[in-house]
């Protein structure tokens, strides 16, 4: 047992290590940015979200890889190892948006954190202005001395809880 252990400590680096390379050949953006994301350092690769998908690394993209999860499957994906987070974000308003009214489009786990890259303060910043410049009701003015703040500041990252006034 204890050789059958020594042995997938060995090869499982390495064969995340390939299977980042091959997709890397052809998808050079998105491999240099995942090598920025924390998930890169706990030997999660392509493979983890987008299946094996042997047919489009042999094809060279003549077929698709075998998922691509859509936005609203993230928190299941997502919370199958973050499950505090997933508890939090489907009581949050955007969870209850994806997950109990069956809406498509709300903010999930990549639209803060990214799927490749981590996202900095700033471009979070954009991600909610997206949706939320556009609502009926538009968020109060932000006093000058906390333009540089972002959203999560006063709402919080995962439950998005109205700020505290």
């Amino acid at each position: 047992m204890t050789v059958l252990l020594f042995f997938f400590l060995l090869v499982f680096p390495v064969a995340a290590q390939e299977a980042h390379e091959i997709c890397a050949s052809c998808h050079k953006l998105q491999a240099t940015d995942f090598q920025s994301h924390p998930h890169a350092k706990q030997q999660i690769n392509c493979g983890t979200c987008h299946g094996e998908s042997e047919t489009h690394s042999s094809t060279n993209g003549g077929s698709p890889p075998d998922r691509v999860p859509a936005g609203y499957e993230l928190p299941a994906e997502c919370g199958a190892c973050h499950t505090d987070a997933q508890k939090d974000y489907s009581a949050s308003k955007h969870g209850v948006t994806v997950l109990a009214r069956g809406q498509k489009l709300a903010a999930h786990c990549g639209t803060c954190h990214g799927v490749h890259a981590p996202r900095t303060l700033a471009q979070m910043k954009v991600q909610c202005n997206r949706c939320h410049e556009k609502l009926a009701e538009p968020h109060p003015p932000v006093p000058p001395s906390e333009t540089a703040q972002v959203c999560f500041t006063c709402h919080n990252n995962h439950t998005l809880k109205t700020a505290a006034r």
